[in-house]
């Protein structure tokens, strides 16, 4: 099954977490059969709605269609259970290169592009910068000087894409 998605719940209940688990299950469901990866959930209220963010990925990169389909398969999943009461507003969406890289899988598909590491479990934090040059499912290599620094995921703290423009 791999690591388990991130997911952030802002100001909910104890009886509502629990309903909120059951609908993040079924999301997982529905996004696991569509063949995408379950990256982060969250619900949180704002103002006088509740937002639900749903970040999907794949590992050759989400398409707008199956974006699209989610979302439609996903809304009729809380109408449907009656998960969420009241007026809320559902996001379906890709991480985006602003998000963290948390899954090798992730790491895999960005082979080539430039990654910034904050590395904990060393003597001090600290942040490095280079091109990803080969992932496993127990690290990562990243280019530095003339050859390529291993580093173990359980020492990563943050991994995000640098964009380049």
């Amino acid at each position: 099954m791999g690591p388990i998605p991130h997911f952030l719940l802002y100001g909910v209940s104890e009886p509502q977490a629990e309903v909120t688990e059951s609908l993040q299950s079924h999301i997982e469901a529905l996004v696991e059969a569509a063949g995408a990866h379950l990256v982060e959930f969250s619900l949180r209220p704002l103002a006088r709605r509740q937002i639900l963010e749903v970040f999907v990925d794949t590992e050759e990169g989400i398409t707008a269609d199956l974006l699209a389909e989610l979302s439609r398969s996903i809304g009729t999943a809380v109408e449907e259970t009656g998960s969420l009461t009241g007026v809320y507003q559902l996001v379906v969406s890709s991480p985006g290169l602003d998000r963290p890289l948390r899954y090798p899988w992730q790491y895999r598909r960005h082979i080539g592009r430039t990654v910034r590491l904050i590395l904990q479990g060393t003597d001090e934090a600290r942040q490095i910068e280079g091109r990803i040059l080969d992932a496993s499912d127990e690290q990562l290599v990243v280019s530095q000087g003339a050859g390529g620094l291993p580093v173990p995921f359980e020492h990563v703290e943050k991994a995000t894409i640098v964009a380049v423009l």
